[in-house]
């Protein structure tokens, strides 16, 4: 069957590159198109415009490597380094907003943290061509393992493989023994899978059609996850264990309070800070009249997810939820405190 590939970026990826060494080269690309030379002309102008804010020649070279290969069945390829060499590449189902070549004191992640939120771990079984079940498992991380039954009706060691990948969700295809919805069904509800997995059982076609449905119902998956979170947001706001709004949270993000950052990342965001030279944030109500050498001034949004990520937390995007979300559109689940008070990260 056609492989499904999931976007191959973890959270840990993205907390290992923005503890690196700044600045940083951020690049956004929209691969989409019929001619490989506008693709290449595309990102040579990106290159020019990261050698002209300062970018070294060999970080340039290093992060534009990457487009002259995409994905040919993505939309859009991100890039972003650190000066020590950290570098995270990503692919998306989805293009881009614009172009996007950045060098600057923190990185740009907040499309990183959506592909992130895309990478989900599920499972695909089908019957081959012999009536065997087959089980496809893709990672979160980009892994793909296949694990096929022994025989016909023997579906224990597909199962077992389910339990050990501890997938999001199930998907079963056309005529796969319907005995292994059931199974599926009954191993939720007795704790040997994750609560709040899925078992869909899918229509059989070609192997383009089944990939098509896999993508649109994990779609789903990831959409469902994102009101599961505002959910839990809500509920621990009102006990104490999220913040909300640009004062609170920016105060949790400089403390390492932060657990989840919850965010709208907006390419539209003017809110502005500063990012002192101890790496704590101050927000900004308008432009830094003479920043010091020991102060940058950085999209908020940007420094936000940044300083959470290099302090072990981790960031998810949401919509723009009006009533309904965080104050500001900014948002955060704390870090549980133990009974003696402290956190230990």
């Amino acid at each position: 069957m056609t492989a499904v590939h999931p976007p191959r970026v973890t959270t840990a990826e993205l907390q290992h590159l923005a503890r690196g060494q700044a600045p940083f080269v951020s690049i956004y690309v929209d691969t989409r198109t019929a001619h490989r030379d506008t693709l290449v002309q595309r990102v040579a102008a990106v290159a020019d415009g990261l050698c002209v804010l300062g970018a070294p020649d060999d970080i340039v070279r290093r992060t534009t490597t990457a487009f002259l290969a995409p994905p040919a069945d993505r939309a859009g390829l991100a890039v972003v380094a650190s000066s020590d060499g950290r570098t995270v590449v990503a692919s998306s189902p989805e293009p881009f907003e614009r172009d996007v070549g950045l060098y600057s004191r923190v990185p740009y992640l907040g499309p990183m943290i959506e592909i992130a939120q895309q990478s989900i771990t599920h499972a695909v079984v089908r019957d081959t061509e012999h009536g065997v079940p087959d089980l496809t498992v893709f990672g979160a991380d980009g892994s793909v393992q296949t694990t096929t039954a022994a025989a016909p009706q023997r579906t224990d060691d597909v199962l077992a493989e389910v339990v050990r990948h501890d997938p999001a969700v199930v998907f079963v295809v056309g005529d796969a023994p319907t005995s292994m919805v059931t199974h599926l069904e009954r191993m939720v509800a007795e704790n040997r899978l994750r609560p709040d997995c899925r078992i869909e059982p899918l229509d059989e076609g070609t192997d383009d059609d089944v990939a098509d449905a896999v993508v649109r119902h994990a779609a789903g998956v990831v959409a469902s996850h994102k009101v599961e979170l505002l959910r839990e947001f809500r509920f621990e706001r009102s006990h104490g264990r999220a913040v909300d709004g640009i004062d609170a949270v920016v105060a949790a993000v400089n403390a390492g309070l932060v657990a989840t950052l919850i965010l709208n990342a907006d390419p539209d965001d003017h809110r502005r800070a500063i990012v002192g030279s101890e790496g704590d944030i101050v927000p900004l109500d308008g432009p830094v009249a003479s920043p010091s050498p020991a102060v940058d001034e950085v999209p908020l949004v940007d420094a936000l997810i940044w300083a959470t990520l290099a302090r072990g937390g981790a960031g998810a995007v949401i919509p723009t939820t009006g009533d309904g979300g965080p104050a500001d559109d900014i948002g955060a689940l704390l870090i549980p405190r133990p009974a003696n008070g402290l956190i230990d990260r």
